[in-house]
């Protein structure tokens, strides 16, 4: 089952008081989808860690080098990669992406048949691929419905606002508070990047947010 962030938020707002005031008071976010396969990849490599307006501007200089292929990607070596904005082991992995790739030593399109947990493995055997980089990749390319990327910071901001926490939760703690939007938890880490982004991220720094 794809995701439908419209039907699964009624879903939610039924589970959650306070995700129906913030659908009352916010609305929907616009659903993003992106295409799998290797240009999200690096994508979401260049976007960890990092603020939206750093990430987009390195990816608009990449863009401009040609197609984001492993050939071109390899082509641009080390420097090449470290000239555009990445850092160096960021540009080691984007090699080694490549290099993966056209070895075939990942194939994206096995992850159709695996289930989320055994997908999310696949995806962080990748060097610089941790449990963020895969759920972006699981959420924004796979269109799964149940995860849940509780490293995310501004996703835990959200959470300690929706909630009225005194402190940011921690990822353990995220894990036990996003159990309540089971099995709805792409849908409901949507709409708190939606909240984020209207009433949070106004009054602070700007965090990445999602997959850009």
């Amino acid at each position: 089952m794809s995701l439908n962030i419209e039907v699964e938020s009624l879903k939610l707002a039924v589970a959650d008081p306070d995700m129906q005031s913030l659908i009352n008071n916010f609305g929907l976010p616009m659903q993003r989808q992106r295409q799998p396969g290797f240009a999200a990849l690096i994508n979401i490599l260049i976007s960890q860690q990092i603020s939206l307006q750093a990430a987009d501007a390195i990816w608009q200089k990449l863009n401009t080098m040609g197609a984001i292929s492993p050939e071109n990607i390899i082509c641009l070596g080390h420097q090449g990669l470290r000239d555009v904005g990445l850092s160096r082991s960021k540009s080691n992995w984007s090699i080694q992406l490549s290099e993966k790739f056209l070895n075939e030593e990942f194939i994206p399109t096995l992850l159709d048949e695996m289930d989320d947990e055994a997908a999310s493995r696949y995806i962080m055997q990748l060097n610089g691929f941790g449990e963020w980089s895969s759920a972006i990749y699981l959420m924004f390319c796979l269109e799964r419905t149940n995860i849940w990327p509780a490293g995310d910071i501004a996703l835990q901001e959200a959470v300690r606002h929706l909630k009225k926490l005194s402190i940011r939760p921690n990822t353990k703690e995220m894990q036990e508070i996003g159990i309540l939007w089971t099995p709805h938890k792409s849908t409901a880490a949507h709409l708190l990047w939606h909240y984020y982004a209207k009433a949070i991220r106004v009054q602070k720094s700007p965090i990445n947010i999602g997959f850009q």
